[in-house]
């Protein structure tokens, strides 16, 4: 059987409504969810580049690493909707649906604030969004 693990960031409304919607249709219990923002993700998935998976989400197929829309493809094909992510995979999509994706991931935390303030989740997007890009050094 198919196994996928899944990481995404847990503080992402839009990440946490989709990781809902996957696992309340997940009855076959082939994913497994595990939220970047844990402190012992390093040492349980070494394989796994925190930092990279924040930029865009990752996943483990029967070991292999996955990425982007690889990850929502095998995702929702494992739960029963293939028809729904069957044009990710489509070659003349594909092109369109990764670039798609890759601006979604890029500004995903702006996305969250703004549906955020639409719903009323709580959203760590805004904090995100809000720090300096500036480097801290600290005084040893």
């Amino acid at each position: 059987m198919t196994s996928l693990t899944i990481f995404y960031d847990g503080q992402c409304p839009l990440c946490t409504r989709e990781i809902n919607a996957l696992r309340a249709r997940d009855n076959k219990a082939a994913m497994t969810f595990e939220d970047l923002h844990q402190v012992e993700l390093a040492e349980k998935y070494p394989m796994i580049q925190k930092d990279q998976a924040f930029q865009m989400i990752h996943g483990l197929l029967d070991g292999k690493i996955i990425k982007g829309i690889d990850v929502n493809y095998h995702a929702w094909r494992l739960v029963g909707k293939e028809a729904w992510v069957a044009p990710l995979r489509w070659r003349l999509t594909r092109p369109l649906a990764q670039l798609g994706y890759r601006l979604f991931a890029r500004y995903r935390h702006q996305i969250s604030s703004v549906y955020s303030k639409i719903t009323g989740d709580d959203c760590a997007c805004a904090t995100i969004i809000s720090k300096p890009k500036s480097k801290q050094h600290s005084k040893e």
